[in-house]
Order: structure tokens, then C-alpha cells, then sequence
């Protein structure tokens, strides 16, 4: 998962921000869970990488499109 406050939402553009990802520091880690600052040559501010593995089918249902229900 990357996190910024403005990603591109066109796939092509998304591809070449992965794609430019040059280098990562560590910023920590708990059990499954990693942290990293990664800086890209796209010129842009860097981007806060969060890194779950082993990753299992739970984790990618969080983070994936869910229905939404409102309850009013």
C-alpha cells in the first residue's frame, strides 16, 4: 500500500510511480507488519510504502473495493 496525499488515479500513471521507486529506508516494523520512506526520481514529495508479509487472504479482503451499507 502506498500512501500520499495526491496519487494519480490512471493505472498507466500508477505503474510508472511504482516503476520509479529508486530506494526505501526502514522506518520500523511489528510481527507481519513493515514500514518503509521510499524516494522515486519522478521529482514528486516521497512516498510512505506499508508492507504486510506474509500477506493472507483476510488482509487483501481489508484492503480491497468493499460494499458499502448505511445505516441511518
Amino acid at each position: 500500500m502506498l500512501e500520499r496525499s495526491a496519487l494519480p488515479t490512471d493505472p498507466a500513471q500508477i505503474e510508472g510511480l511504482v516503476q520509479s521507486i529508486r530506494g526505501t529506508a526502514n522506518l520500523g516494523a511489528n510481527d507481519i507488519y513493515h514500514w518503509y520512506l521510499a524516494s522515486h526520481d519522478s521529482g514528486s514529495p516521497s512516498l510512505k510504502l506499508n508492507l504486510i508479509y506474509p500477506c493472507w487472504p483476510g488482509h487483501v479482503a481489508k484492503y480491497s473495493a468493499q460494499r458499502l451499507h448505511y445505516v441511518i
